[in-house]
């Protein structure tokens, strides 16, 4: 049976001597709750509204041509998304996270390797890492962009890592095989001191942007001279990953 009720959470929280770590703070937080204007945590009407009817007519479109796997919007949508990027060809995907694993797998990345990346992301971008038998290796952000810290990155090859006659090792023997920034919240992370140490070091680099638009600002940098690119839509972000490696 389940009992709902504020006054029951209370009596609960109280009897086993939470009363004020947890229930006092409940309480405070209805209270303080009335009469205040809640601002939603996620809107996109604003954005929506202007491109109601082309929204719209487009699904109806596709709910008369029946084509609800692959077919022609597909196959256009990768088209544009290509000649966008500047590469020869667009490969639809199930999911931005088949995407990821199949960058790392084409690359040959698995066990006994290791990919640096950061730890505030999408947890795909370090579960595409493990799911290949790979390790992923946290390395700190930069406190502005929130973004992989160059200082960081450099500050972990030169302390725990060193070079061997078969790559870049960590200190306990697994290989350094490729890093991986995220950029998010419409902010950039600095590529080109990144870019300067990952091919310093001989690195393979990819790029996971998260909330950045791909035809202004920083996305046109992070789009241009990479060969491998990712781009997954979905309602709250635009991601683009890419990958380039240096041999």
């Amino acid at each position: 049976m389940a009992i709902c009720g504020l006054s029951y959470r209370l009596a609960a929280a109280e009897r086993f001597g939470l009363h004020r770590s947890v229930g006092a703070r409940y309480l405070g937080d209805v209270e303080t709750s009335k009469g205040v204007t809640k601002v939603p945590f996620f809107d996109l009407r604003r954005q929506y509204l202007p491109l109601r009817e082309d929204i719209l007519s487009g699904i109806a479109a596709l709910c008369d041509q029946q084509n609800f796997i692959l077919g022609t919007q597909v196959e256009e949508l990768e088209q544009k998304i290509a000649a966008l990027v500047g590469t020869t060809c667009g490969i639809g995907t199930s999911s931005g996270t088949d995407a990821q694993l199949m960058i790392l797998m084409s690359l040959g990345i698995g066990p006994g390797d290791a990919v640096l990346t950061t730890p505030f992301t999408f947890f795909s971008t370090a579960g595409c890492i493990a799911r290949v038998g790979a390790t992923p290796i946290f390395i700190d952000i930069d406190p502005d962009s929130f973004a992989l810290s160059p200082a960081r990155l450099e500050e972990f090859l030169v302390k725990r890592c060193v070079s061997t006659s078969t790559g870049l090792k960590t200190d306990d023997g697994k290989r350094i095989c490729a890093v991986i920034p995220v950029h998010l919240f419409g902010l950039g992370a600095d590529m080109l001191s990144i870019i300067e140490v990952a091919a310093h070091w001989n690195l393979r680099l990819r790029q996971s942007a998260r909330g950045i638009p791909l035809a202004t600002g920083y996305g046109a940098q992070a789009e241009s001279g990479w060969p491998v690119f990712l781009v997954s839509i979905q309602p709250r972000t635009s991601e683009l990953l890419a990958m380039r490696a240096w041999w």
